[in-house]
């Protein structure tokens, strides 16, 4: 019995300590990696296609928390391209 006491003692005081490091850790690094530029390097060479970007629901998924929400209004109109290069609306 004593010994049961002991481990969830030296288990309850572990995990407050280990959890404890979890809610300090704030990283400064973008999760996307060193190696992604951003959409401000897309938007010099193709402008037109960034724009169309900033009206996507997946620029909502891949946006820094800092950036603001009010560039996004989501359109619910679909263009696609087929195989011959036409625009298809939908």
């Amino acid at each position: 019995m004593r010994r049961r006491k002991i481990f969830l003692l030296l288990l309850i005081a572990g995990s407050i300590v280990f959890f404890s490091r979890c809610l300090h850790f704030k990283s400064n690094q973008d999760p996307r990696g060193k190696a992604y530029v951003g959409s401000g390097e897309c938007q010099s060479c193709h402008p037109k296609i960034f724009e169309d970007y900033l009206h996507n629901p997946h620029y909502l998924s891949v946006r820094r928390k800092q950036e603001p929400l009010t560039q996004v209004r989501l359109s619910h109109k679909l263009i696609a391209k087929d195989v011959m290069g036409q625009e298809l609306t939908m």
